[in-house]
C-alpha cells in the first residue's frame, strides 16, 4: 500500500505512536505521532514537515509501528489532512514526470490496484485491532489468565468474521473450518466459532467449561483453537489479492502474527 494511506490510516485511528520506515537502500525514517496528529518527523538530515513529505514519496520499504516510544516536542503544526494532500501531489507529479517509483505488478488494471489497496489498509486495520487484542492477553499476573479471555477471543474473532463477510464470498471460512474439523486443538472449530461469537457468551467466561474443564485449564486449548481458525482466515483473504507479491507478503506479515498470538496463548 502507499506510505500517505498508511498514515492516514494511523491519523485516522488518532494513535500516539513512532512509524518506522526502512528502505532496501538501509536508509531510514521516522516519524511521530500524538493522538493522530503529525507532530515530528525526521531522515537524515531533514527534520519536521519537509521530512514527512521527503518519506511520503519513498516507493518501497519495511515499517514497524511502536507506541513504546518517548514523543518529541512538537515541531509540525500543519494538519495532517494538508500534509497528505501535499504529499499525494508529489507522488503524482514524479510518476508523471517517470521518476523511478516502484510498481508491483504492472499488468494489474486500475480496478485491481484500487482492490488490492483497499484489502490492504482492511488488513493493516485488522491486524491493528488483532494486536491489542493480542496484548490484552499478555496482561496477567503469574499463572493466572486473563478473566476476560473469551471477550478477547470473541473479539478476535467478531473482527475476522467481519472481514470475511467484506471479502469472501458466501460462507466460504464456515466452509473452511466445517472441513478442517477438529485438527490441531481438537476442537471444533467452526462451532467453536460460533460459541464464542455468541451473546451468551458474554459476561459468563469463568463459568464456561470445555470438555468438563473450566476457563483456567482450558484456556491454552480454546486460544491454539483460535490460532487455527486465524490461519485460516489469513490463508483466505491473502488469496483474494490479484498481486502475487502483496499476498506473499501478507501471507509473511499474517504468519509472523500467528506466531506471536500462539507465544502469548502457551508462554
Amino acid at each position: 500500500m502507499s506510505l500517505v494511506n498508511l498514515v492516514q490510516l494511523i491519523c485516522l485511528e488518532k494513535q500516539s505512536a513512532a512509524l518506522i520506515l526502512t528502505r532496501e537502500d538501509k536508509e531510514e525514517g521516522i516519524i511521530y505521532f500524538n493522538q493522530g496528529e503529525i507532530i515530528d518527523a525526521a531522515v537524515g538530515p531533514i527534520r519536521g514537515e519537509d521530512a514527512v513529505l521527503e518519506i511520503l514519496t519513498w516507493g518501497e520499504g519495511k515499517f514497524r509501528l511502536s507506541s513504546d516510544v518517548l514523543l518529541p516536542r512538537r515541531t509540525i503544526t500543519t494538519p495532517w489532512e494538508s500534509i497528505l494532500a501535499e504529499g499525494r501531489r508529489r507522488v503524482d507529479e514524479m510518476q508523471i514526470e517517470g521518476e523511478a517509483i516502484p510498481k508491483r505488478d504492472e499488468n494489474l488494471t486500475p480496478s485491481e490496484i484500487e482492490h488490492d489497496n483497499a484489502l490492504e489498509l482492511d488488513l493493516i486495520y485488522l491486524l491493528s485491532k488483532l494486536e491489542h487484542s493480542r496484548a490484552s492477553l499478555t496482561e496477567y499476573d503469574g499463572e493466572a489468565q486473563p478473566s476476560n479471555a473469551l471477550h478477547i477471543f470473541s473479539k478476535i474473532l467478531k473482527n475476522v468474521d467481519e472481514m470475511a463477510g467484506k471479502y469472501l464470498p458466501g460462507n466460504v471460512l464456515d466452509e473452511a473450518l466445517s472441513e478442517a474439523g477438529t485438527e490441531g486443538s481438537g476442537m471444533d472449530l467452526l462451532k467453536m466459532k460460533n460459541d464464542l461469537m455468541s451473546v451468551e457468551m458474554q459476561g459468563n467466561d469463568r463459568k464456561w467449561q470445555v470438555g468438563g474443564n473450566r476457563l483456567q485449564s482450558a484456556f491454552p486449548r480454546i486460544g491454539l483453537g483460535v490460532v487455527e481458525i486465524l490461519d485460516r482466515f489469513f490463508v483466505l483473504i491473502t488469496k483474494c489479492f490479484h498481486s502475487l507479491s502483496a499476498a506473499d507478503r501478507w501471507t509473511d506479515t499474517c504468519g509472523a502474527f500467528l506466531a506471536e498470538l500462539r507465544f502469548a496463548i502457551e508462554e
